[in-house]
């Protein structure tokens, strides 16, 4: 995002102050703007004023604790909220190692594949780190003890990117695929240029091993390609091993399926055109000389996608007011959503509340978008981060930066 008004968090605190909109809304509110046959559920709040804005969420899907759900906390704290309750109850405390300012913090949640059926439960997060003077996005793991509390000196580094520049364009999402392997989304951290070289983790998804390794099958190892975990960068140029695709400006969501095999990137845009992405190994999304599917800063009688680039499964022009795309879902098939919904991928915009689904998403070619729930009115603008509840394929689950966690179900 530029300077000119593109800092998704800035954008939001400046339009509540000005339009003097409470920071923290009743669902009785939101119940009244939804469809027929939706239903939306406060589940918590979070105070955005002492720096707790839920940024991203995961639910706990299978042991003792099935249901609670793990909330990111701008500021750097990780909160729990117990199955059932309404009160959050604190995990760690990381704001003393996390820089925050702008579009930094704690930003990504995911939860270990084997969490709730082995003895061991660790929790991965992406977050911005206070590395002395410098600040790197930084993704760590951490084992989740007995009494729901992470220490903070249990810290395993898995990877980071070099020092930052400016404080936008983070990315900051992080999913485990049915491959077992753990997929990061990086942004071009305020210079275009990042995301077309490959000696860097800029303007990137990443993928790796739950123990930081570089996985087989990831498209640009080859003899010549480095292991960049600890620094972010290559030395002479050479490939960075842990690049899975690129080309993106600020990939701050993405989402799979539930089957785990195939993921959509949402791509942050400038000036004209906000995209969502296929994850498809090896892709050059264009980015900075493409935007949507037209040369960077155009939107009429646009050329031909040069070859090289793989364009977008779908984009949506600013013209329309919306021009920050944010939390995705995939709605799955076992849900008891209407059917004509059922594997459609659903996504927001942070800017006008807007949530679309997008039909056949899996296509490399257009996939046709429409409005699911239009006009959320004022409440809704601030949706950060959206996932369906793998303990419950009924309930869409979201996070507003103005504190609320809630969830939207459907009955007929």
């Amino acid at each position: 995002m530029t300077n000119r008004h593109r800092g998704f968090i800035s954008l939001l605190v400046f339009a509540i102050l000005i339009a003097g909109v409470p920071l923290l809304v009743s669902s009785v509110a939101l119940a009244a703007t939804l469809p027929p046959g939706f239903h939306v559920n406060l589940l918590a709040t979070l105070d955005p004023e002492a720096g707790d804005a839920p940024i991203a969420m995961e639910v706990i899907p299978e042991g003792p604790d099935t249901g609670d759900m793990l909330i990111a906390g701008k500021a750097g704290r990780l909160w729990r909220i117990p199955n059932g309750s309404l009160t959050p109850e604190l995990v760690v405390d990381l704001s003393s190692s996390t820089c925050s300012s702008g579009e930094q913090g704690l930003l990504g949640i995911a939860l270990d594949p084997e969490f709730g059926t082995v003895d061991h439960n660790y929790v991965y997060l992406y977050r911005t780190y206070a590395d002395g003077e410098n600040c790197r996005n930084r993704v760590s793991r951490f084992p989740l003890q007995s009494d729901h509390t992470i220490n903070p000196n249990d810290e395993m580094m898995l990877l980071q990117t070099s020092a930052l520049g400016p404080s936008n364009h983070n990315g900051g999402d992080i999913h485990f695929g049915a491959d077992l392997q753990l997929y990061i989304s990086v942004g071009d951290n305020g210079f275009g240029s990042n995301a077309q070289r490959t000696d860097n983790f800029f303007g990137k998804i990443l993928r790796i091993t739950k123990l930081g390794g570089i996985p087989g099958g990831n498209p640009l190892t080859s003899g010549t390609s480095q292991n960049c975990a600890v620094t972010g960068v290559s030395t002479g140029g050479a490939a960075c091993g842990e690049i899975y695709a690129y080309g993106l400006r600020n990939p701050f969501r993405f989402s799979f399926n539930a089957e785990g095999d195939k993921f959509w990137i949402n791509d942050v845009g400038e000036h004209t055109w906000d995209e969502v992405d296929l994850g498809t190994a090896g892709a050059n999304y264009g980015w900075p000389s493409r935007e949507g599917r037209c040369p960077t800063g155009q939107s009429r009688h646009c050329q031909k996608q040069p070859k090289r680039f793989t364009p977008p499964v779908h984009a949506y022009n600013h013209r329309i007011g919306c021009d920050s795309i944010t939390g995705g879902a995939v709605v799955p098939t076992n849900s008891n959503w209407p059917v004509e919904y059922h594997g459609d991928y659903l996504f927001a915009d942070f800017v006008c509340g807007k949530v679309w689904a997008l039909d056949r998403p899996e296509s490399s070619k257009r996939a046709t978008a429409s409005l699911l729930f239009e006009e959320m009115g004022e409440p809704w603008k601030g949706i950060v981060d959206m996932q369906f509840d793998p303990t419950d394929p009924n309930r869409l689950l979201y996070t507003l930066y103005s504190g609320e966690v809630g969830a939207i179900t459907y009955s007929n």
